[in-house]
């Protein structure tokens, strides 16, 4: 999902990492410390707090766009198999899963943009 692509990428750049904190090698080329990659305990939350925030936009999807959303975008079904199960015209199976993600996209945008600051 785009929201925790986002998420992740802005993780990847904002790093409190000192020069010193570097994975470094010794003269036959090995690995001298390995760092620790977990989440701490603060990320963590804030993964849960997220996912909840993402999760109650999703309920908050009318029933016809979270279905395809949900077939599409966490299931990871094809558009031709959206369409075989419900039924629907390529066109319009392809239309609910952009307004579904534009839906997302407003519900979720402000909480983003304030969590990047």
């Amino acid at each position: 999902m785009q929201a925790m692509k986002h998420i992740r990428d802005e993780k990847r750049y904002k790093s409190d990492m000192r020069f010193e904190d570097y994975i470094s090698f010794v003269e036959d080329g090995t690995l001298k410390v390995i760092k620790d990659w977990s989440d701490s305990p603060d990320e963590a939350l804030l993964s849960k707090e997220v996912m909840e925030i993402i999760e109650r936009a999703v309920n908050e999807l009318p029933m016809h766009y979270r279905i395809v959303f949900h077939l599409r975008d966490v299931e990871g079904l094809s558009n031709v198999e959206v369409v075989k199960i419900l039924g629907l015209s390529l066109s319009g199976a392809k239309s609910r899963v952009h307004r579904a993600r534009l839906f997302l996209r407003n519900k979720l945008s402000d909480y983003f943009y304030e969590y990047g600051k």
